[in-house]
């Protein structure tokens, strides 16, 4: 992980420097990253095998394992350079398909739970949301150390949205919904290790719940979005139709059946991109480890 004072660093030069020669600069960085971070390497390795399967060759999960690490550092040049763009050209960065879905669920009044992953380019597209009027919160990995935490959220929230750590968030997701605003979680790291082993590419795997629990909750809608890095550094925002959490008397079939349509959607957004699955933790943590050569 890149200490703070590397962050600094980074964030003070990345908005002086044009994006082309930035970008270069940054996949140079994700080869000695590659390199040198054996622990991340072989949890992309891990992950990488169950989105293939046991029939993907070596090569070719090497192959994605590296392209997961540039496509990564291509995210912390867009985070860090985020002060060097303004609104029109955060817009025109970001194509969104699906948005009728985004003020379909608005339009209900109980709040919006956006559920992603640590999946493409999200940080710059949720600046969208700001840009457009949007109130979000944004439920964030509290970093250590505190001062990188914070120097990250102010880059996240750079046009208003609000950025909170997983750590003593329920009160304020609860008002934000309650407020008809938007919350904003991923459903593929369980930071908290409190969340529910489902079936993940065929797989058990213990995956955060907070979103369905919230959405059973409160009755808000659940809006799964992935943003997609294409090769011109345009983002793609794909946004799912909104999910009505059933509300029965069987409280936790209802948080189940909210998790399954959720993950079913993430596996085909990662199957289909799977260097863009930017998770450098393993997932299965029963895996063997494999790439640590």
């Amino acid at each position: 992980m890149l200490s703070y004072t590397v962050y600094r660093l980074l964030g003070w030069l990345s908005p002086r420097l044009p994006p082309w020669f930035g970008y270069r600069s940054f996949d140079q960085l994700s080869k000695l990253f590659y390199a040198l971070d054996k622990h991340s390497r072989a949890a992309v390795y891990s992950n990488l095998r169950h989105v293939l399967g046991a029939h993907a060759s070596a090569e070719t999960v090497e192959a994605l394992a590296r392209a997961v690490f540039q496509t990564q550092a291509r995210n912390y040049f867009d985070l860090f350079h985020l002060p060097a763009l303004s609104p029109r050209e955060i817009e025109e960065r970001v194509i969104l398909d699906g948005w009728h879905h985004l003020e379909q669920a608005h339009a209900l009044g109980r709040g919006v739970i956006v559920v992603s992953a640590h999946f493409g380019n999200l940080d710059v597209t949720v600046q969208v949301l700001g840009i457009r009027g949007i109130q979000a919160l944004i439920v964030m990995e509290h970093l250590q150390p505190d001062a990188l935490y914070r120097y990250v959220a102010r880059l996240r929230g750079r046009f208003g949205a609000k950025i909170i750590p997983v750590d003593g968030a329920l009160k304020a997701m609860f008002r934000t919904l309650r407020d008809g605003n938007f919350v904003i979680l991923v459903a593929d790291r369980d930071v908290t290790q409190s969340g529910e082993v489902v079936a993940f590419f065929n797989a058990p795997a213990r995956l955060p719940d907070g979103y369905a629990r919230l959405a059973r909750r409160t009755g808000a809608p659940v809006l799964p979005a992935f943003a997609v890095r294409l090769p011109d550094h345009h983002i793609r925002a794909h946004i799912e139709p909104p999910f009505m959490p059933p509300q029965t008397a069987n409280r936790e079939a209802d948080i189940q059946a909210t998790m399954h349509h959720v993950v079913r959607v993430m596996e085909r957004y990662i199957r289909a991109y799977p260097d863009q699955w930017v998770m450098f933790q393993p997932i299965w943590p029963d895996t063997p480890r494999q790439g640590d050569r």
